[in-house]
């Protein structure tokens, strides 16, 4: 059974948006997309990166992952599969989530370049008429930006250039810090993903989760519940 993912984020100051289909399978005949742009190498890679690690209350259900280098965290719901990218567990972490395609796990392991925290959702491929696996990612980079409005303006075009369509963007507050959520649908070729996307400034850094679904009906509350659990460092 072929089980199918997509990530997405807004790079740092560049506006490069990244992509990728994935098919999480034996299937060879299923190509990926794009692949994503990576980001610079992270300074350290905590053994502990993408388990549980930030104090606090979270809401009944949700456990909170860090990216490896601790700076962003999130509450995501207890029954996802965390994909641990730090270099010890993440070939424990994709066997576990099923992902045994090799084109798809060189794909997940750039997000190790970026220093990301993943999960997965592996029980909703089989709610799902292209079987493809809800999931988030999320990570941090150094930015000079001073303001979120040139990433802001620039977003439309840069999602478009990937089939982004629908975007819509609201003004939010992360952790008390100037963020932007991002709506659109992606066009792939096995079909249409739904995106939710948070974008946050906070102490030189650009901060983005990317949250990615083709049950937006089923999942548009539980990302709505992620999204105050996000905390930046």
């Amino acid at each position: 059974m072929v089980r199918r993912m997509v990530a997405a984020g807004l790079l740092g100051t560049s506006l490069v948006v990244a992509a990728t289909g994935c098919a999480s399978s034996t299937d060879k005949k299923t190509s990926p997309g794009p692949a994503p742009v990576t980001a610079a190498a992270p300074t350290s890679a905590p053994a502990s990166a993408g388990q549980a690690g930030q104090a606090g209350q979270l809401p009944p259900g949700l456990h909170a992952i860090n990216d490896l280098n601790h700076y962003i965290s999130v509450g995501v719901p207890d029954s996802w599969t965390v994909i641990n990218l730090s270099p010890s567990e993440i070939e424990q972490s994709l066997q576990k989530a099923g992902i045994t395609d090799p084109q798809v796990k060189a794909q997940v392991k750039q997000l190790q370049t970026a220093g990301a925290l993943y999960a997965v959702d592996s029980e909703s491929a089989a709610h799902s008429s292209n079987n493809f696996s809800t999931n988030l990612n999320g990570f941090c980079q150094t930015t000079s930006l001073s303001s979120l409005e040139l990433l802001k303006s620039a977003g439309p075009d840069q999602f478009a250039k990937i089939g982004g369509r629908n975007v819509q963007v609201t003004d939010v507050t992360v952790d008390g810090n100037p963020a932007l959520r991002w709506a659109y649908e992606l066009s792939l070729r096995t079909g249409t993903v739904q995106g939710r996307q948070v974008q946050a400034l906070a102490k030189g850094k650009l901060c983005t989760i990317t949250f990615s679904t083709d049950q937006i009906g089923r999942y548009e509350t539980v990302f709505n519940a992620m999204i105050p659990t996000i905390k930046l460092t």
